[in-house]
């Protein structure tokens, strides 16, 4: 593995290069079964199709995906071969509709978020956000996060409506359709989430949620997609609130 540092102009130029090569088609498979014939894809912007249209959107490549969050600054650890560990061969991966966040109830989750626990494969998401900042990329694509959640609650954020306080029954596969997050805290009300933490949390959402021209409210918790979850252990409406303000801010 190999730590990335955020160099906003190599960044910059390096998704400009990847704009002008805009002339391939779509970039990946998943991008092949959303795009209308004939269409081709910007890979910087990959992903943006739908944003706040209601539609879901397809799942950025991870170069892209990796290009947007250190131009937001986010500080990253990339372990070795995190961009094709997924449960993809289990099922779909895309459209996608937004971020879920989780807590891992647990302490050094590193190695469990990355092989799984005996009864549920690895990769449990696709980066584990580290206390002191740091976010750790372990896979991408459909990882085993979210499991089933609520109809209503995807129909809420398609429409640009509010989340329900009542989420119903689950009946939709969640991994499918958010870019999944675990944040390295016990979830007891007394382990504390450090700024440089919240920051990382805050940096990552606005990062996919700005390249695929989603709006805070896709930014959603584990605890509101299932009555059976209670994560992440923070205020959702005041990360929200947080990364609506990083959006408006850049």
């Amino acid at each position: 593995m190999h730590e990335s540092h955020p160099s906003r102009r190599a960044v910059i130029t390096a998704a400009i290069a990847a704009a002008a090569s805009a002339a391939a088609p779509a970039t990946s498979a998943a991008a092949g079964q959303y795009l209308p014939p004939g269409r081709t894809l910007n890979p910087w912007l990959a992903g943006t199709m739908g944003g706040e249209g209601g539609r879901a959107a397809i799942p950025l490549t991870a170069q892209v995906f990796l290009l947007a969050l250190l131009s937001e600054g986010v500080r990253i650890r990339e372990h070795d071969g995190w961009r094709t560990h997924n449960r993809n061969h289990q099922g779909p991966w895309g459209p996608v509709d937004g971020v879920m966040l989780h807590h891992t109830a647990g302490t050094n989750s590193l190695r469990v978020c990355r092989t799984g626990l005996p009864n549920l494969h690895g990769p449990l998401c696709i980066g584990l956000i580290a206390k002191d900042g740091r976010v750790h990329l372990i896979g991408y694509g459909r990882t085993n996060h979210a499991g089933s959640g609520s109809a209503a609650l995807l129909d809420a954020l398609r429409r640009n409506a509010p989340i329900p306080v009542r989420t119903g029954r689950d009946t939709v596969d969640g991994n499918a359709r958010f870019y999944g997050f675990e944040i390295e805290n016990l979830g007891d009300g007394h382990d504390p989430y450090p700024a440089a933490q919240l920051d990382a949390v805050e940096r990552v959402c606005a990062a996919i949620s700005r390249a695929h021209g989603w709006s805070s409210g896709r930014v959603v918790a584990h605890k509101e997609w299932t009555r059976r979850k209670a994560d992440p252990s923070f205020s959702m409406a005041e990360m929200r609130a947080q990364v609506a303000a990083r959006l408006a801010g850049r």
